[in-house]
């Protein structure tokens, strides 16, 4: 009998498939959307060989904010598949992903997160601007805890501009379609909540309840630390 094929495995099958089907770049159809996600919602921590007792969620600095840790597990051009490792206290500062599609599993934990979609220009929304500070909606904010269903944003919709906050040892897998590229424009860009759009007082509620708030790009923040570490789970067999 053939030994069962190991969670990450099954997994990249699908990405291969999906975001290969898909074309370059492309947002895979709703039917490639769900199967990687059925996979990734079949995927436990056990699957990756983590627990919540690792080195990894135990970098906590009393000074500052906690190192996050990046279990790399697969990369190619087309997708990326990764594990980030919070302690409690752990930030992803805000961040986007530009022109890709990203499926979020929080394999066990629990954590703050807020989203955002940049505000379309609507004769609703006032002032929408293209440089400076930029108006976005906030899509999500609140805690999350695992078990749950895997996430999924787009390059325009369900909060490709997102920030985490651990509240305890987290673990979230990660799969990203493309990846990040600065080559392809695809550059990973932090931002801020802006304080100087005083003319809406930086956050204001339109009709029908959507709640908005002005962001500006910033540099790295510098207390930020991402270390990257070697994923000891099972292996992805690319054949």
């Amino acid at each position: 009998m053939a030994a069962p094929v190991a969670a990450v495995q099954r997994l990249f099958e699908a990405c291969r498939e999906v975001f290969n089907d898909a074309g370059q770049g492309a947002v895979p159809p709703p039917a490639g959307i769900e199967r990687v996600k059925a996979v990734l919602d079949s995927i436990t921590a056990a699957d990756v060989g983590l627990t919540p007792n690792m080195s990894y969620f135990r970098r906590v600095d009393p000074h500052g904010t906690p190192k996050i840790t990046y279990l790399h597990l697969y990369k190619c051009e087309a997708f990326s598949i990764g594990i980030f490792c919070l302690p409690s206290r752990g930030v992803i500062p805000l961040h986007n992903h530009p022109g890709m599609t990203v499926f979020s599993k929080l394999l066990f934990g629990t954590m703050h997160v807020k989203s955002y979609d940049w505000a379309a220009a609507q004769q609703d929304i006032p002032d929408v601007q293209l440089q400076g500070p930029r108006l976005a909606k906030v899509k999500s904010d609140g805690i999350l805890t695992a078990p749950r269903e895997t996430s999924v944003l787009y390059p325009e919709d369900g909060g490709n501009m997102h920030c985490f906050t651990a509240q305890n040892a987290c673990a979230v897998l990660d799969v990203l379609g493309p990846p990040y590229d600065d080559g392809s424009g695809r550059h990973c860009q932090y931002y801020n909540v802006s304080s100087s759009a005083i003319s809406v007082g930086g956050s204001m509620l339109l009709p029908g309840g959507d709640r908005y708030e002005w962001l500006e790009e910033s540099e790295t923040p510098q207390d930020f630390y991402l270390v990257g570490s070697t994923y000891m789970g099972p292996r992805i067999l690319d054949q």
